[in-house]
């Protein structure tokens, strides 16, 4: 069953890393993040820290199309071509 807010701006989604073991270095979890409609992917490793408290160290990066190039989703800013016609 899908979450409704899945592939609402502003969501995301983690799961467990099913590929993970207790030696290697990969996330904890994986998943996305849906920022102004560009997807990104997420990654989360369990730490602890100096009190011996646990917390999420994260890493957010654009996805990738399978050609390699960044799939820049839609644009973050909005251009006003009436501006473009300025003389500076």
């Amino acid at each position: 069953m899908q979450n409704e807010n899945e592939n609402k701006v502003g969501f995301g989604k983690l799961e467990k890393n099913p590929d993970k073991t207790p030696e290697d270095k990969r996330p904890d979890l994986k998943g996305y993040v849906n920022f102004n409609g560009t997807f990104y992917n997420a990654a989360a490793w369990v730490k602890k820290g100096d009190d011996g408290k646990p917390f999420y160290q994260m890493s957010i990066e654009k996805q990738q199309k399978k050609d390699g190039q960044v799939d820049l989703g839609k644009p973050d800013l909005v251009v006003n071509n009436e501006l473009n016609d300025l003389p500076f």
